[in-house]
């Protein structure tokens, strides 16, 4: 089990009507993961958006995965 954190900073262009012309966002959450051996590993994270359009917006979000490994196979 795993803890898993993530934090991103970014200022982009924005075409949006009465935004400025540039657009910071930041996105931020925990999560927790869980790996099988080494054949599957399942994730998931609660993140929080916010970015300056018009006003300040914010965002939840919930993303989640399972990632399979295939065995290897040797000639």
């Amino acid at each position: 089990l795993s803890i898993l954190l993530e934090a991103q900073a970014r200022v982009t262009p924005t075409s949006v009507a009465g935004a400025g012309p540039d657009r910071q966002r930041y996105v931020f959450g925990p999560g927790l993961e869980y790996q099988f051996g080494n054949t599957a590993r399942i994730w998931g994270m609660i993140e929080q958006e916010r970015t300056n359009l018009e006003t300040n917006q914010n965002w939840w979000r919930f993303r989640a995965g399972l990632e399979l490994y295939p065995g290897t196979f040797n000639f």
